[in-house]
């Protein structure tokens, strides 16, 4: 197992997708932060003409609440929330459906009694995968918070920052088995990546409110998106988190139960 673990990690550093995902990532975090203080500036400067200018304009831009104040914890939240996602799902699909298309898993599948070994050594590499671009996006955030947003921070949470950010790990891991399942079922490269964008660019919350509001036409009151690993991690805040530490572990333990246990039956049942 451990020799197994040690070839993918091998693979996963000559990969030109984890290279490329890791530049992306620090990129990608440093625009959006700039961002955020663009859109700061820019409604400062708006309010200072017309206080009345920017009414309503928190349901599309949250960072407005910052003007009067903000946690070190939560600007790094933010940071961390904004397109990690996205760029950890493209490099994890990237990476497991290379498989696929190269003919590496068929060679390596026949050499083993247990080929379920393999679906969980990628499953491993993979996690590393997501830790790498949220350890990046994390230094990437407080780095800005510090130089950028220092004037709005008026509290520091370490505590709270380093429980979010594991929270955020754990559920990232579980949409990490999602997108490793439906790869390991539909044997697509293509597929997985799909599955990939779909988490990263939020598209899922459509189909959680349409359910929702399914659900709500038979008198059943449930938020879907609440029960879901990817709606969770848009909730993690300083204000918020002891509201959903609980339910993120046992979403995430059950996400990672369910379809990693069902991505190496799948493996070890049919031939590659």
């Amino acid at each position: 197992m451990l020799n197994i673990v040690r070839m993918d990690f091998y693979r996963l550093f000559h990969s030109k997708a984890f290279r490329v995902g890791i530049i992306a990532a620090t990129l990608v975090s440093l625009v959006g932060m700039l961002l955020y203080l663009g859109i700061l500036e820019i409604i400062k400067l708006t309010l200072e003409t017309d206080p009345e200018a920017t009414e309503g304009l928190e349901v599309f831009f949250s960072v407005i609440y910052w003007l009067d104040g903000v946690d070190f914890a939560d600007i790094v939240f933010k940071g961390t929330n904004a397109f990690s996602l996205f760029v950890s799902c493209m490099i994890v699909a990237s990476f497991v459906g290379a498989e696929q298309s190269c003919g590496y898993i068929k060679n390596i599948a026949g050499q083993l009694s247990n080929r379920g070994k393999t679906v969980i050594s990628k499953y491993i590499v993979t996690c590393f995968v997501q830790l790498s671009v949220i350890l990046i996006f994390t230094l990437v955030s407080s780095l800005c918070a510090v130089f950028f947003f220092k004037s709005y921070i008026t509290g520091y949470s370490i505590a709270t920052l380093i429980e979010g950010l594991a929270l955020r790990f754990l559920l990232f891991c579980a949409i990490n088995a999602v997108v490793l399942f439906f790869c390991t079922l539909t044997k697509s490269h293509a597929i997985a990546m799909v599955v990939g964008a779909i988490y990263g660019i939020s598209v899922t919350s459509l189909v959680y409110l349409a359910a929702s509001a399914i659900l709500g036409m038979l008198k059943i009151s449930v938020d879907i998106a609440k029960l879901m690993p990817d709606g969770i991690n848009g909730l993690i805040s300083v204000a918020d988190l002891n509201t959903v530490a609980v339910r993120a572990i046992i979403v995430s333990v059950a996400f990672i139960g369910c379809f990693l246990t069902g991505s190496v039956v799948l493996f070890n049942k049919r031939d590659v």
